[in-house]
């Protein structure tokens, strides 16, 4: 399984940070074309964000890099992109979702 987001761990971290707040969604985009293995790995690892299955999409959207996050504003336009893994995951990707939070 290689979500298009990477620091799996970290991701949940994230995830769970904003887990309850309703203008904000973390998901994840998985390449896997089995349904059933990243339903399995996601159980295994007790990890509860969202993630969708890529029909393509990454491809038509020109994902050469993995990971790679976007983190999309209110009109739903791409405000930062974030190619490859990040140690530091949930802290320099939570500067970048407060960014867009603000009005």
């Amino acid at each position: 399984m290689r979500p298009l987001c990477g620091g799996d761990a970290e991701f949940a971290k994230l995830a769970q940070r904003y887990a309850e707040d309703p203008a904000v969604l973390v998901l994840t985009i998985n390449n896997d074309t089995d349904p059933n293995v990243v339903r399995e790995w996601m159980a295994k690892r007790e990890y509860r964000f969202p993630v969708l299955l890529d029909d393509g999409y990454a491809r038509s959207a020109s994902v050469t890099s993995y990971p790679t996050t976007w983190f999309i504003d209110r009109q739903g336009r791409i405000a930062f992109t974030k190619k490859g893994w990040s140690e530091q995951l949930e802290e320099e990707f939570a500067w970048r979702v407060e960014a867009l939070r603000t009005p």
